[in-house]
Formats: C-alpha cells, sequence, structure tokens
C-alpha cells in the first residue's frame, strides 16, 4: 500500500509505520518458518521413536514442542499484523490470509499419525497458530466487502465527469428535460441543447445515437444544420475538434470535408468516448445497481441450503483426500474435522453471501464502467 493510496483511502499514516510494519513481517515470517519447519521435522521424522523414549528427553523434546508452537504461533500473529498494515488496500492479501490459515489449521494436522503422544502435540500447534491469520484476514475480507458496497453506493450517487470523454470534453450539464423512458436516450440527458434538438435526426426519430452510432458530439453536420435553422447563428460549441471528428475531418484548403466511413467497431469505440454515452452508463449504473444488490441477495438466500450441504460435504471430500495422503497407520487413526455446529455453518453461508454480492457489484462495475456495455 503506498502513501498515496492511504491518502486517498482518507487514512494517512506515515512512512515509518509502513517501515517498521515490513520489519516486524520479515523477522516474524522467519521466526515462524524456522519453528513450522521444527514441527514438521517432528511430525513426520524426528518424533517418530517417541514412544520408546525414556522419561527425561520425552520431558524436553515436549518443551522444545512448545517453545517451537509459541515461536510459530506468535510469529505467525505478528507477520499477519504486519501484512495488514502493509497490503490493507490489497483486495487479494484479507482471501491469501484466509486461505493460508484454513491449510496450516485444518490441511497439516490430517498429514500425521496422531497416535503418537508427541507427534500429537505437534500437530495442536497447527491449529493454535492459524487463529490469528485466519482472524486477521476475515478482517480484511470484511473490510473489502465493505469497501465495494461503499464504492457502489458513492459511485451511484456521483455525476458523470466530462472531463473524462474524447467527444464533448468541457460540455455544461443543463437541466433534464421529462424523460419518457427509465433510462433516458441522448435527447433525454443533461448535455442535449434545447436548441439542437428540434432539428436533430434523432430526437426527431425519437432513438439514441448510440444505437444508430451517430450524433451531435462527433458530428459537426448535425450541429451546423441546427446552427443555420436557428436564428443568430449559435456557437458551435458542442461539436468536436476537426482532428477528433472521425466522421468529417477537415480537407486541406476550401475543399469539402471528406466523408469517411466508420466500421461498427469503429463507431462503438467512438460512443464510449463520448460525454453523452458516459452519462448514458451512469444512469445505467444507478438502476442496476440496486436491482444487482436484490437479486444476488435473494439468489444466495435460494440457493443456501445447497450452500450448507456444500460446505458439509466439502468436509466430508477433504477428510477423504487427507486419509489417502495421511502418515497413519490405517484410516481410522483420526483424520476428522471438527463439525461446526449450525450456527457457525450459517456463518459461513452469510460470509460466502456477501463475497457473491460483492464480486457482482464488481463485473457489474467492470462491465459498465470498464468495458461499458
Amino acid at each position: 500500500m503506498s502513501r498515496e493510496e492511504s491518502d486517498e483511502g482518507g487514512i494517512y499514516v506515515p512512512p515509518i509505520v509502513y517501515t517498521l510494519a515490513n520489519l516486524v513481517m520479515t523477522v516474524a515470517f522467519i521466526v515462524a518458518g524456522l519453528s513450522l519447519a521444527y514441527l514438521l521435522y517432528g511430525v513426520f521424522i524426528g518424533l517418530g521413536g517417541f514412544s520408546s523414549w525414556d522419561a527425561p528427553k520425552q520431558k524436553i523434546m515436549m518443551g522444545n514442542i512448545a517453545l517451537a508452537t509459541k515461536a510459530l504461533t506468535y510469529g505467525l500473529g505478528a507477520a499477519s499484523l504486519g501484512l495488514a498494515v502493509s497490503l490493507w488496500f490489497e483486495e487479494i492479501a484479507g482471501y491469501a490470509l484466509l486461505i493460508g490459515a484454513a491449510l496450516l489449521g485444518l490441511g497439516l494436522p490430517m498429514l500425521g499419525d496422531a497416535s503418537s503422544l508427541g507427534v500429537a502435540k505437534a500437530l495442536a500447534a497447527f491449529p493454535q497458530a492459524a487463529l490469528v491469520p485466519g482472524g486477521v484476514g476475515l478482517v480484511l475480507v470484511i473490510r473489502d466487502i465493505i469497501t465495494k458496497f461503499g464504492r457502489a453506493i458513492q459511485r451511484r450517487g456521483t455525476e458523470m465527469d466530462s472531463s473524462e470523454a474524447t467527444f464533448g470534453t468541457g460540455a455544461k450539464r443543463e437541466a433534464k428535460p421529462i424523460r419518457t423512458s427509465l433510462i433516458g436516450k441522448c435527447w433525454e440527458g443533461s448535455y442535449c441543447r434545447d436548441w439542437v434538438r428540434p432539428h436533430c435526426p434523432i430526437y426527431q426519430k425519437r432513438d439514441a445515437c448510440w444505437r444508430i452510432r451517430r450524433g451531435c458530439y462527433c458530428e459537426q453536420d448535425i450541429v451546423s444544420n441546427a446552427s443555420n435553422k436557428t436564428q443568430g447563428g449559435v456557437q458551435l460549441e458542442m461539436a468536436p475538434a476537426s482532428q477528433l471528428n472521425y466522421a468529417n475531418p477537415s480537407s486541406p484548403g476550401n475543399a469539402a470535408p471528406a466523408k469517411i466511413f466508420l466500421t461498427d467497431a469503429q463507431k462503438a469505440e467512438r460512443c464510449r468516448n463520448c460525454v453523452i454515452y458516459n452519462d448514458h452508463q451512469s444512469d445505467k449504473y444507478k438502476l442496476i445497481m440496486p436491482i444487482t444488490i436484490i437479486a444476488t441477495i435473494a439468489l444466495c438466500v435460494l440457493i443456501s441450503p445447497w450452500m450448507r450441504t456444500a460446505i458439509q460435504s466439502s468436509m466430508t471430500g477433504i477428510e477423504s483426500i487427507a486419509a489417502k495422503l495421511s502418515f497413519a497407520s490405517s484410516q481410522e487413526s483420526g483424520v476428522k474435522l471438527t463439525r461446526p455446529s449450525d450456527g457457525v455453518l450459517w456463518a459461513l453461508v452469510g460470509a460466502f453471501s456477501l463475497m457473491i454480492v460483492s464480486k457482482a457489484l464488481q463485473i457489474v462495475e467492470w462491465c459498465i464502467f470498464v468495458k461499458k456495455i
């Protein structure tokens, strides 16, 4: 996360904080990595003969395992907090921490033979060490979801900035006329001029300029004809500069403008860079955004029983795979996941539903404001 990004997010954090966070994160990851390597070595190799050792040696080893467990727990806790500070605005950070915590707390314990007391003690370190990274990851995921919701709502109330367009740059907004449709046509928007409207062929057809791929901000002849029919010779402030007028570029000398026929793809690209079409996209987003939220929530409610069953089935599948990969002597040696209560299951369903709604909004934003569909 850069200093500029923190300023845009409304939170200023001095650079020294990022430096300290990166230092803590680096040192903590080294400590946690060494502890993890020691515990894994013990689980798969070093503790194989634990039951045959004498009592003093077992006591020493149990103390070593306890120390390594603390180092792993505190190391991952400090590292995840440092990572959260350094990557607070990175969307992937929270999801990566959650996945890592799940693999550490649920995956690794199923690969060892818990019938040995020493191995069981080492395996118990992994779920304990996964608690803080999992909690920090959950906080980052919730922050990401809230940010997406907030941006969606904020963007819904924001008018399109005409400076973002190629055609119509600097155009002033005017009061919108009474609309005849839910999403207004070009001549029902804020960038259509009253003196042009009666003489505009698009208005006369009651069509939209982006449908027939020509309009007043990209073809000068529409505004010129309206100006000629208007008393007083209105200034052509709507027409683009000649170098931007793909349909009627100015020819050298006094020759008449040469007509250039554009492909549908070129016309579509011209629309994407027009202030009128971008204003239309903003209106479309204001309509689609609440519909998307309501429809996605309704869909999640509808499939919530299936999601609950899928979570339970996935845990059974993980158990089956882990049993085949386990170093235990038999499949009945403890390769079992603790089954969550109904409350936890429904909480997981709710968390997945929020993620689905968040991603749905992200897709809508991408379609409307990036691809400009």
